[in-house]
């Protein structure tokens, strides 16, 4: 009876380490399987912000393209308003000084000769000042609105893509 016993205590201690081992495998093997899916949740969250990330940043590069274009337009337009302005300008002092040497021509005495050159000298130096003024103003517009869209186009860029960066 010793030997029966010692028979069924040693099949008892094997079922109990049967067991003790499918029970350590089960929870590993679920152990294993939870780490696996928080790991896959995880990176699917990560992959899905990256790539709404990337398609932001696509649409901001295409946004920033076309502020591109509308600076280089107003550009063009400030630069053709100034060279209009500046064509216009020089004809017209073309147009003047053929007028006074008409009237220089027409002058009787040495005084009057001299009266019409003077006079032609101080308008024309006024007329320069102020056209200097007036292209210094056009000047100075054309480069507001140029830049205008750089400078909205940067603060989006700062607000958008700069608190990430910060926090």
């Amino acid at each position: 009876m010793a030997v029966k016993a010692k028979a069924a205590d040693a099949a008892k201690f094997g079922d109990e380490a049967m067991t003790v081992g499918k029970d350590a495998i089960e929870a590993a093997m679920k152990a294993g399987e939870e780490a696996a899916t928080k790991a896959y949740s995880m990176g699917k969250e990560r992959f899905d912000a990256a790539t709404k990330s990337f398609g932001e940043l696509t649409a901001f590069n295409q946004e920033t393209v076309e502020m591109m274009v509308q600076t280089s337009t107003r550009t063009a337009k400030a630069f053709e308003a100034l060279s209009a302005e500046m064509v216009a300008f020089s004809k017209a002092r073309v147009d003047e000084g053929v007028a006074a040497a008409k009237a220089a021509m027409t002058a009787k005495t040495l005084k009057e000769l001299l009266d019409i050159q003077t006079g032609f000298v101080k308008d024309s130096v006024e007329t320069l000042v102020a056209h200097s003024t007036k292209m210094g103003e056009m000047g100075q517009k054309a480069v507001q609105e140029a830049i205008e869209p750089v400078g909205a186009r940067f603060k989006l860029a700062v607000e958008k893509f700069g608190k990430p960066l910060a926090a």
